[in-house]
């Protein structure tokens, strides 16, 4: 498999695929358990054979390979509006097939069959987690989603969400002021903001190492049919997903439904009984999502997940004697003299980036070496 959908010969029969009406993605996926490529699109004999395609697939099929009709018209329009659009730097076209296309929606019943990516295709293959709620969020939710999306960012999750106002906003804010890498799935066509007021917050996305991401095709404008839709690409991508604030009625509801049956984890932050917003939360929990109030709760949950192997493993062992620590790790060890060190001394002690510092920090946390106190950090032995 390529890494990439280019070059354009490669792309066209997935693009052909993708605007095909009537065909989601499972039906596409239906489609191309039958036909095994979407090169066989280009064969109008071959097609002629497929049985139980939607009467207006079939249409536009004919329409195509006889280079006439609405169809031909619109699909070669979209062909070259993509093609302009590859054309400029950043853009791309992930096929079902790429080696870049993320393993984790691949494995879906229905994931996309192209995903257009804006910005560092390279994020979409890093260990996500999806922060949503509500769009109407309390002040202190805002501030929760914030504080949570930094401290997951430094401890190397990449933050995934939708853009839209409220707490996928403070998510994706949360992680640029942790200077980390964000993800932005979209209900829209890329080439559209929605919010437009979150246009900004949408290039800075882009410029600090994150990606804008869309399934759907380029000019499409929001609709309410197309976020659910979105919503399973935003859970799809992630290791997990947690739910700041929701209403019992709440899009966010669907989204974290959608996680625990892809198996993901789920984690809920609990709030007031006469909170409206808390509401989804506390049913979520009922549901058997994992209560949390601390970062370190997630990340517990997730390190199998997202931390090497040895690390994660040394979770469920002893504290190993200190000469079997990495040259990073003790000279960490050693700044911490006695008494606890707050974060901000530690990075000028060491030298090191606050990023890369966190990660540290937390190998010796789950080997049992250090712990968190009020202020910083602490040695244990």
């Amino acid at each position: 498999m390529d890494t990439l959908s280019e070059p354009w010969e490669r792309l066209v029969p997935w693009l052909l695929l993708h605007l095909l009406p009537q065909l989601g993605p499972i039906r596409s996926q239906q489609l191309l358990r039958v036909i095994e490529h979407p090169s066989a699109l280009l064969d109008h004999s071959r097609m002629n054979t497929v049985p139980g395609l939607p009467a207006a697939t079939a249409r536009a099929l004919k329409e195509w390979h006889q280079q006439r009709g609405d169809f031909w018209q619109y699909g070669c329009r979209q062909l070259e509006r993509t093609r302009q659009w590859l054309n400029e730097p950043g853009n791309h076209v992930l096929c079902l097939e790429d080696d870049a296309y993320p393993e984790l929606l691949r494995q879906l019943p229905d994931p996309p069959p192209l995903l257009y990516v804006r910005g560092q295709v390279e994020a979409l293959l890093s260990p996500q987690i999806a922060v949503v709620g509500s769009r109407q969020c309390s002040y202190q939710g805002a501030e929760i989603a914030f504080e949570f999306a930094y401290q997951l960012s430094l401890y190397g999750l990449t933050m995934t969400s939708g853009l839209a106002r409220g707490i996928d906003t403070q998510a994706h804010r949360g992680a640029l002021k942790a200077q980390a890498p964000t993800l932005a799935v979209l209900g829209t066509g890329i080439d559209r903001c929605y919010p437009a007021e979150n246009s900004q917050l949408a290039a800075e996305l882009v410029d600090t190492g994150g990606a804008l991401i869309s399934e759907f095709c380029l000019g499409l404008e929001p609709r309410a049919g197309n976020f659910p839709r979105r919503n399973r690409v935003i859970s799809g991508l992630s290791r997990g997903i947690l739910v700041v604030e929701a209403g019992l009625k709440s899009g966010t509801l669907i989204t974290a439904r959608l996680a625990m049956e892809q198996n993901r984890e789920v984690f809920a932050i609990p709030g007031s009984i006469r909170n409206s917003l808390s509401a989804g939360c506390h049913q979520l929990i009922r549901e058997g999502a994992t209560l949390v109030d601390n970062s370190e709760g997630i990340i517990a949950v997730l390190a199998p997940q997202i931390l090497p192997s040895a690390v994660a493993q040394s979770m469920t062992e002893e504290a190993p004697d200190s000469t079997t620590l990495g040259g990073d790790e003790q000279q960490v060890l050693g700044l911490l003299d006695g008494q606890s060190c707050c974060l901000d001394l530690l990075v000028v002690r060491s030298a090191k980036p606050v990023t890369e510092l966190m990660l540290i920090l937390q190998r010796l946390e789950v080997a049992g070496w250090v712990r968190r106190v009020p202020g910083g950090y602490e040695r244990c032995y």
